[in-house]
């Protein structure tokens, strides 16, 4: 072998390293990009849809990445050079296919206790209010909840986008001109 065919397979075997770390680029990036997506709660340059209620708002943390549960449960299943397959959720985060693709939650009709103090003194003092079932208790009684839906719109966080492909098309351009 000549010096030219030396260097041609030096150059094709450098090539092909990188050709098969590009799945793995394309699999990282992807991630980063959906994780973003919670933390700017917006996708594809669409914020989320507010609650409707403002009263009912949490006042503590901010939508979608209140716990960081769902953020933690994204991950990447496999990487092969043909398919890559991502997970969210989890038996602890049911509720990230829903928040994905919106949808309506049927809840059932179910009884529940409900629990009463009265107050004799203090700031309460002659009003009852809900408690916990506790000896502090004055009374409960058993109440029916009728079935009941509540309509989840769409906060999209996983799924095609071309922000997402021009991100992964400039992360493997990069790896292609850099080493």
């Amino acid at each position: 072998m000549d010096k030219f065919d030396k260097q041609i397979i030096a150059f094709f075997s450098k090539i092909q390293g990188r050709l098969e770390k590009a799945p793995q680029i394309a699999a990282e990036t992807a991630l980063e990009h959906f994780q973003n997506a919670l933390i700017q709660k917006q996708w594809n340059g669409v914020p989320y849809q507010p609650y409707k209620n403002k009263r009912r708002e949490p006042s503590r943390g901010s939508l979608m990445y209140r716990t960081g549960n769902l953020f933690r449960t994204l991950r990447i299943i496999y990487v092969t050079e043909g398919s890559i397959k991502f997970s969210a959720g989890s038996s602890r985060v049911p509720y990230a296919k829903i928040h994905n693709e919106g949808g309506i939650i049927n809840h059932p009709t179910r009884t529940s206790i409900v629990t009463h103090r009265e107050y004799k003194t203090g700031k309460f003092k002659g009003k009852t209010l809900f408690a916990r079932n506790n000896e502090k208790a004055t009374y409960s009684q058993r109440s029916t909840i009728p079935a009941y839906s509540v309509h989840m719109p769409q906060r999209q966080f996983m799924g095609k986008s071309p922000a997402l492909l021009k991100d992964i098309k400039t992360r493997i351009k990069i790896n292609f001109k850099t080493r």
